[in-house]
């Protein structure tokens, strides 16, 4: 944004969006120590590569994909009384926009002719769908 005395108001003079985080409890139910430490491992090596793909599904029919970065682990919580449960806590940090499943446009030919009808431009706005954040979750516009 700037801003003039000599004005109202302020210009926005660029939109950039930053990157998200994605917040998540995870429930670890495991018969034994050893189990725990090998499945917490497994999830820090998944955590620990520079860039992931995290699939969200919430009870829609068609899942989104985040383009995730490296996280750590933010806390992992013992259950009192019980060896068998473990609260693990992250905070993956990811792409601004979600990605959907892939989408299939029919064949179309585009004219190399600015002269014809419709020529150089073929306007695919009703085929495409795209995936805006919206408070935390993906939505389609």
């Amino acid at each position: 944004m700037s801003q003039t005395l000599l004005t109202d108001g302020a210009t926005v003079t660029a939109a950039v969006y930053d990157n998200r985080t994605l917040r998540l409890r995870l429930e670890l139910i495991v018969s034994s120590a050893d189990t725990a430490a090998s499945r917490l491992q497994a999830l820090s090596r998944e955590l620990d590569r520079p860039t992931n793909v995290l699939r969200w599904q919430p009870g829609t029919t068609a899942p989104v994909f985040f383009r995730t970065l490296r996280s750590p682990i933010n806390r992992i919580t013992e259950v009192a009384g019980s060896t068998m449960l473990r609260l693990v806590d992250v905070d993956i940090l990811a792409e601004p926009f979600a990605y959907g499943l892939r989408e299939t446009l029919a064949p179309v030919t585009v004219p190399n002719n600015p002269a014809s009808p419709g020529g150089c431009y073929l306007d695919i706005a009703g085929a495409v769908t795209a995936r805006t954040p919206t408070c935390g979750s993906a939505a389609t516009s």
